[in-house]
């Protein structure tokens, strides 16, 4: 625990955190009241020309209520077809991100600031400074995790603004793409439309899956050349000394 933190300080972002918690929980259960794609393309319909702002509202409500970002990229798509169905859903996507990101500085910054010892939150905060749109790009074009978990774990970090929205306006597109025009030609499942989003997705996936293998892998390997100081010896072991018994 960071010693140079006032204990109210500490209490209040602890309070903060488990604010977080219920919130979130809340918004899963209310996340499972949601009408169902029927409904959905009836009001759709209704709408007429106001169709795309329809929509776009229906998927900012899914959103914060956690709804997974595959299922409503489909969903746009089937209601709204490939091209209004992109428009929506990455400005759904961006400003949904920027409401969650929000929502995690506001509430849990304060937790990493009293429980992160202060080493550790500096190299973040630099790893930040110095790699946050090639960070925000990559977990964009490699979902290897929750779209909200990524926004909100982006919002308890140093990361500017302007980066998390360039990286994750410029990295959701392809994925946002792919999903969107399956969601479309869900009705044809033979048809080359479907076929073709059908693999830019599960390449997208496996690929994404496979570089965070060769990352970890890579890891190690540096971890290792660290460990040894040309003894083969494990960082912070000293080599034995000559004549020792």
């Amino acid at each position: 625990m960071n010693e140079g933190r006032p204990v109210g300080g500490r209490r209040s972002a602890a309070r903060r955190a488990v604010l977080f918690v219920l919130l979130t929980a809340a918004l899963l259960v209310a996340g499972t009241q949601l009408p169902g794609l029927g409904e959905m393309r009836a009001a759709v319909e209704a709408a007429g020309p106001a169709a795309p702002l329809v929509v776009l509202g229906l998927y900012l409500v899914a959103a914060l209520l956690l709804v997974p970002r595959p299922l409503l990229h489909a969903a746009t798509g089937a209601l709204l077809g490939p091209a209004a169905g992109f428009a929506v859903a990455s400005a759904g996507a961006v400003t949904v991100a920027l409401a969650q990101f929000w929502i995690a500085r506001v509430m849990l910054r304060g937790a990493v600031h009293a429980w992160v010892p202060l080493a550790v939150r500096d190299r973040l905060d630099r790893a930040v400074a110095r790699h946050g749109l090639f960070a925000v790009l990559y977990l964009r074009l490699m979902p290897i995790a929750p779209f909200s978990a990524i926004n909100h774990g982006l919002g308890a970090t140093a990361m500017g603004v302007r980066t998390f929205v360039v990286g994750t306006a410029v990295g959701c597109m392809p994925y946002t793409a792919a999903l969107v025009v399956l969601g479309g030609s869900a009705a044809d499942p033979l048809s080359p439309e479907f076929l073709a989003a059908g693999a830019a997705t599960a390449l997208l996936v496996a690929s994404g899956h496979t570089a965070v293998v060769l990352m970890r892998r890579a890891e190690r390997a540096r971890a290792a050349e660290r460990g040894g100081d040309g003894t083969g010896a494990p960082e912070g072991t000293a080599p034995a000394a000559a004549g020792r018994d």
